[in-house]
């Protein structure tokens, strides 16, 4: 009898499963449509929205030298002469491995390789949109130095986790570390984002702690305002948290709030991460629309959005910034965003330039 139940257990959560998958694929190609994709008018990146259907990426013909230009990196003082082309280039390779032995079809190889291309992407685009600050260095803006110096630390931390897992479809063991711990950086992120007078401001937000329409998660307007969202609330916990270690922000010397920034790190760090994912969607957003690719250019930063919700799956389901059903939903919009993405993979990563890519700015 306990067999028999158990069984019947595993029959209805398997119908349920299938279920989800079938609601899925009724809901989620059409969503990716111009309704979905729509963004604020205010960004002035309107003309990002189209049909972003498998058929329409594959019939698009993607102007690899415009993208080049796009994506060309920004290379900072700091890193050594080799990054970021070192990511880049075992991005390349792995790509160029997997299609010699026809794995490019299988979606798990997929995965593997989109999700890196589209979050070094991302960061391609916002420090190209963050070197322009430093155009006039008379009049560099406050923000400009404490974004970079964590974005820099962010790239860093992916570059080193997306190697290693290049390694591991290669069948190698070998890597060199870039550099050594960054949290020093997202520090200065932090300490940045509690000292500005406007950080008390809550952004407008629904709660979708009911909602289980999965495509939401395809609407720009919406994303932007989860992620600002989570911003505001992760800033507003980190400043409780120095409260707690008896540091008034704004009444704080220099020296007592970055000791108190070093008790709390663990907050400090979720709120600068939290911040920087925030500037780099709406940015981001904006240099999409600059670019004669912008339909897959959405669709890469759309990918990086959305695994990045799932990165911080728990915390966002705890304060009701998605539902649970939405929850259950997105790993299945992940993988159908890849699908998606797939037939162009190998533009994508030929569009890194290799080995011009470093252009020295």
């Amino acid at each position: 009898m306990i067999a028999e139940f158990y069984s019947a257990c595993i029959d209805n959560v398997d119908a349920k499963f299938f279920e989800r998958i079938q609601n899925l694929s009724r809901q989620l190609l059409p969503n990716l449509s111009s309704n979905s994709l729509n963004v604020d008018d205010e960004l002035q990146v309107n003309n990002v929205s189209g049909v972003l259907s498998p058929r329409r990426l594959q019939q698009q013909k993607i102007d690899v030298d415009s993208l080049k230009k796009a994506l060309t990196a920004v290379r900072y003082r700091e890193f050594k002469d080799d990054f970021p082309f070192s990511v880049k280039k075992m991005l390349l390779e792995t790509a160029q491995y997997c299609d010699k032995r026809q794995q490019l079809n299988q979606p798990l190889i997929q995965t593997r390789l989109l999700i890196p291309i589209a979050k070094t992407i991302s960061f391609d685009l916002y420090n190209r949109s963050l070197s322009k600050c430093f155009k006039n260095p008379n009049n560099v803006p406050l923000f400009a130095r404490p974004y970079c110096h964590g974005t820099k630390a962010l790239y860093t931390r992916h570059s080193l986790n997306t190697m290693m897992d290049c390694k591991h479809l290669l069948g190698r063991n070998d890597i060199d570390v870039i550099h050594g711990d960054k949290t020093g950086q997202l520090m200065n992120v932090a300490k940045f984002i509690v000292s500005q007078p406007g950080a008390n401001m809550q952004p407008a937000f629904q709660q979708m702690k009911n909602e289980s329409d999965p495509s939401k998660l395809f609407n720009f307007q919406r994303l932007i305002q989860l992620f600002k969202m989570r911003d505001f609330l992760k800033t507003q916990e980190l400043k409780e948290s120095l409260s707690k270690v008896g540091c008034q922000v704004h009444s704080c010397t220099n020296e007592v709030l970055v000791n108190s920034l070093n008790n709390v790190g663990t907050w400090a760090v979720r709120a600068a991460v939290a911040h920087l994912e925030s500037q780099m969607l709406e940015e981001n957003l904006r240099s999409a629309s600059q670019t004669n690719n912008s339909d897959i250019v959405c669709q890469l930063i759309l990918l990086d959005s959305l695994v990045k919700i799932q990165d911080d799956m728990g915390w966002i389901i705890t304060n009701h910034l998605i539902s649970e059903d939405q929850a259950l939903d997105l790993p299945f919009i992940i993988g159908d965003a890849c699908t998606i993405l797939a037939p162009n993979l190998m533009n994508l990563v030929e569009a890194f330039d290799i080995p011009k890519i470093i252009s020295k700015n």
